[in-house]
């Protein structure tokens, strides 16, 4: 899968989620802080097969997400659509644990970039290990724009 250039590295993330902080407010959405954080690492919980994504959604990422996924990974992660609705298994309904969702992540985010080979996605299939990586990393990217951590300038 191609993925636009602005699609950070892992150590770029982990280096701008240092800037955030639990009161830090988004540009848009309905998440806080710790949400968002929260958010992300159930998308990581996902990819790596710790979370279950059934019903309507799951049918339809089945059969439809990786025509979505491409289209999706060409667009930078600060052009990507705002405010898409939430698969249920992804939504947060507040109260998360900033400091705890904050030492997940760096521990999700160390999983998914130790994938290697092919990859048997719990959602989409098999897949190259490197497009779970990039996935995840262009979806942090988004949420961490949204928050003010990443920007075009660097």
């Amino acid at each position: 899968m191609e993925f636009h250039a602005e699609t950070p590295s892992a150590e770029r993330l982990t280096a701008a989620l240092a800037a955030l902080e639990a009161g830090t407010q988004p540009a848009w959405g309905k998440l806080d802080a710790p949400g968002m954080v929260q958010h992300v690492n159930r998308f990581m919980e996902l990819y790596l097969g710790e979370r279950k994504m059934g019903g309507f959604a799951g049918w339809m990422a089945r059969h439809l997400g990786k025509v979505f996924l491409r289209r999706v990974a060409v667009k930078s992660p600060f052009e990507t659509p705002r405010n898409l609705a939430t698969a249920p298994v992804l939504a947060v309904r507040g109260g998360a644990d900033f400091t705890g969702e904050v030492e997940r992540f760096v521990d999700l985010l160390g999983q998914i970039e130790a994938l290697s080979g092919t990859y048997e996605h719990p959602v989409y299939g098999a897949m190259p290990a490197d497009d779970v990586k990039g996935l995840v990393r262009h979806h942090t990217a988004h949420h961490f724009f949204q928050f003010g951590l990443l920007s075009r300038e660097g």
